[in-house]
């Protein structure tokens, strides 16, 4: 817009000065305020210092309220974000604080989208090196994987989903442990096994005893291999150095014509008393002797002591007379 006003002449218009003058200032004010006929102020450009303003009228309002200082101003100096850019921020309500949060940030966007409530999984083998990151107390940090395994270690106490395995090469089964089962598995070991009771279902053993004389009688304990060894022979049967069939018997011997023959732990035969006396003396008298002579069934053996017996005939009356003789066996 073009303002054209009417000067009054130097040294002239004397009538009409004063009128000139007011003309020309209403003029300018009605110029610069807009508000007079047709005329109207034409700001489409704007002049500073000798140069044009191109902000629009809606770009300047933007300032508006503006407290900003230069300095803080200033900040934006060099910034080459684009207006779509910019807009991003309309709406933002964070404050400076928790803008200032992100100062120092150094994640890409791809790590933070991972905290966005992603679906997609990763295949990883995890290591030792590995973190896995952790509500603290309040404070998110990073736990390395070692000592995820520890607190598992330390703090697991109830597996009840868990029905496979592999193999265990450390710890130890507990007293709380409760019942095994390992169907027709075998179970191997090369250390020392501790019980209360074994049983196959109809037998339990509930000690192993290292007891030589066997006094205790116990149903339910098992002997050891030395103490059945001590008992056979102390109060069993031995292993005798004869030939068949006097394996086994604590004393054996045979008669005949009233002579003794051959035997073992036979001292002697008494053919007046019919009487076996035998070289080492039995632990007591409850033995069995065993008679087999030609008459069969005809002799028994009685008045058994530790040191004996006599042999009887029934032909005889009870006198042994049989010149065939006779073969005896004791165990007891």
């Amino acid at each position: 817009m073009t303002i054209s006003i009417t000067k009054p002449t130097v040294g002239g218009s004397e009538n009409t000065w004063g009128t000139t003058v007011n003309t020309a200032l209403d003029t300018i004010v009605d110029g610069i305020n807009g508000t007079s006929g047709t005329i109207a102020p034409d700001l489409s450009t704007l002049t500073i210092n000798g140069t044009d303003v191109t902000a629009t009228t809606a770009e300047l309002n933007v300032l508006d309220g503006v407290t900003a200082t230069t300095t803080e101003l200033n900040k934006l100096d060099g910034v080459t974000a684009t207006t779509a850019e910019l807009n991003v921020l309309d709406g933002v309500t964070a404050t400076t604080a928790e803008l200032n949060i992100l100062d120092g940030v150094t994640s890409t966007a791809a790590e933070l989208n991972i905290v966005d409530g992603g679906t997609a999984a990763t295949s990883t083998t995890l290591v030792d090196a590995d973190r896995v990151v952790v509500n603290d107390n309040g404070t998110m940090v990073q736990v390395a994987m070692t000592d995820m395994v520890t607190y598992f270690e330390s703090s697991l106490g109830t597996l009840s989903s868990v029905t496979t395995v592999g193999a265990l090469d450390s710890g130890s089964i507990t007293s709380g442990f409760g019942a095994i089962d390992n169907g027709s598995s075998n179970i191997t070991t090369t250390g020392t096994i501790s019980f209360g009771t074994l049983t196959d279902g109809t037998t339990s053993v509930t000690a192993i005893l290292d007891e030589d004389d066997m006094t205790s009688d116990s149903a339910t304990a098992v002997p050891t291999q030395q103490s059945v060894k001590a008992y056979v022979d102390d109060n069993g049967i031995t292993k005798t150095s004869g030939t068949a069939p006097y394996y086994g018997a604590r004393a054996w011997g045979k008669v005949a014509s009233n002579v003794l023959v051959d035997g073992g732990n036979f001292a002697s035969w008494n053919s007046s008393t019919n009487t076996v006396t035998f070289a080492t003396a039995m632990p007591h008298d409850d033995y069995a002797v065993v008679l087999n002579g030609p008459s069969y069934g005809n002799c028994w053996a009685s008045s058994m002591t530790t040191t004996g017996f006599v042999v009887n005939q029934r032909s005889s009356g009870g006198n042994y007379t049989d010149p065939n003789g006779f073969e005896f066996i004791v165990i007891c």
